[in-house]
């Protein structure tokens, strides 16, 4: 059964993404056993060039059989850049405020790699009015990579994903009602 696979939450770059974590761990246990990852940069280190795929590494160096992840913002490309490098280790993934104004080319193409898991185990939920990336923006990019990727819509302007329901109702059930 999907709740009892552990399930990695990454998070948004800044510090108070921290916060959002921690409380989707306290609202998803104990029913889903939560990781939440604390990037470095947040304990005064200074971030480097390839921090994303060096904590990607450090992630899947962890994982002992299979994972569902929740990311958030910068979350979902160290979350892409887990898929590239092994994407046996993922069951189900949650990507949450793909900021797709905020991010190079290069970045871009590195999300090119949802093509390795099936459809049904990858939600997109995107805000409406995100100003890192609007819903409809969001949606023209991932159905570029693959059109059977549900992409569903919050009705809010900003970059904030409280979404534990939805994240809740994804990785326990087979099914997910697109709402």
């Amino acid at each position: 059964m999907s709740s009892k696979i552990q399930t990695i939450i990454l998070p948004g770059y800044s510090e108070k993404n921290k916060a959002w974590a921690e409380g989707i761990k306290a609202e998803l246990e104990p029913e889903i056993p939560i990781t939440v990852t604390y990037w470095p940069h947040w304990s005064g280190e200074e971030g480097k060039d390839g921090w994303i795929t060096q904590e990607a590494d450090k992630i899947l160096q962890q994982i002992k059989d299979q994972v569902n992840i929740i990311s958030k913002s910068v979350g979902t490309l160290v979350a892409a850049q887990i898929v590239d490098t092994d994407s046996t280790k993922v069951d189900k993934l949650i990507l949450c405020g793909i900021p797709i104004k905020n991010i190079s080319q290069e970045d871009r193409d590195s999300y090119k790699t949802l093509q390795k898991l099936l459809p049904e185990k990858v939600l997109v939920i995107q805000n409406e009015n995100d100003h890192t990336g609007s819903y409809e923006q969001v949606v023209a990019f991932i159905q570029a990579i693959n059109p059977s990727i549900r992409v569903i819509s919050k009705p809010r302007d900003d970059h904030e994903y409280p979404y534990q329901e939805d994240f809740k109702e994804f990785l326990i059930n087979l099914t997910f009602s697109k709402k």
